[in-house]
């Protein structure tokens, strides 16, 4: 009973150690994150691309939606009665 009872204190003591170390390994790995300034110039220049292309998708929402809906109507043949055509289309007509 006693060598059950040394295994299972033995076995406690290395998965507090292992915690221990992977609590040690990710504070160094988020303090490294937060000061390594590699890569610091790519992710502002993405940001003021993705600035630019928001502001201007705002800018022209009207344009944009007509012009995806005019091709949207070239890819269906144009028809006026989606509805009915797609009713008719699942009975199998």
């Amino acid at each position: 009973m006693e060598n059950i009872k040394d295994f299972i204190v033995l076995k406690e003591v290395e998965v507090m150690n292992t915690a221990k170390n992977l609590k040690e390994s990710a504070k160094e790995n988020v303090k490294e994150f937060f000061v390594d300034e590699e890569g610091d110039t790519n992710i502002i220049a993405i940001v003021l691309i993705l600035i630019i292309v928001i502001g201007l998708a705002a800018l022209f929402h009207d344009k944009i939606f007509a012009l995806f809906n005019d091709l949207w109507d070239k890819v269906t043949g144009g028809s006026d009665n989606t509805a009915a055509s797609g009713d008719n289309w699942q009975k199998g007509k």
